[in-house]
């Protein structure tokens, strides 16, 4: 379901969505190193991590999960009557526990903080990430929102 930024008040303190299943491939999280400049290796190197991680496996980092956002949140929110949506900043961040490649992680958003404006609507999405092994929070991201109305 998305919704119609006209009816977001309707929804506000409520969840409004959640992602299927993702999990990020070693491919990818190398690839995210190379554009962010973090090549540690924790996240690219599955042979040292074997031997010397805690996780004896190669994590996603966790600026991935921030980039990846508001590609989720914008599935969310529909585009009638959206000229465009901002990101325009987070709140709160926290990665609370690694997630290791290949790992399934599900994202629950909770709209709040809705400020309707002259040709403008700004909010807060909070996001929780879950291990879908046992369900625990492994990130909690609260996003700010500002989308320019037609």
């Amino acid at each position: 379901m998305k919704i119609k930024i006209v009816d977001i008040k309707q929804h506000e303190n409520q969840e409004v969505g959640k992602t299927d299943w993702i999990s990020v491939d070693q491919k990818t999280i190398n690839a995210f190193g190379k554009l962010s400049g973090d090549n540690q290796w924790i996240h690219t190197d599955p042979e040292k991590c074997a031997k010397l991680a805690p996780t004896k496996t190669t994590i996603v980092h966790g600026n991935y999960w921030l980039t990846i956002l508001s590609k989720y949140i914008m599935n969310i929110i529909s585009e009638e009557g959206v000229v465009l949506g901002l990101n325009y900043g987070y709140n709160k961040v926290r990665f609370i526990e690694s997630v290791k490649v290949n790992e399934e992680i599900q994202m629950t958003f909770v709209v709040s903080d809705i400020k309707e404006e002259t040709g403008r609507t700004k909010f807060t999405i909070a996001t929780t990430l879950r291990r879908k092994s046992d369900l625990e929070i492994v990130a909690y991201i609260e996003a700010l929102c500002m989308i320019i109305l037609k």
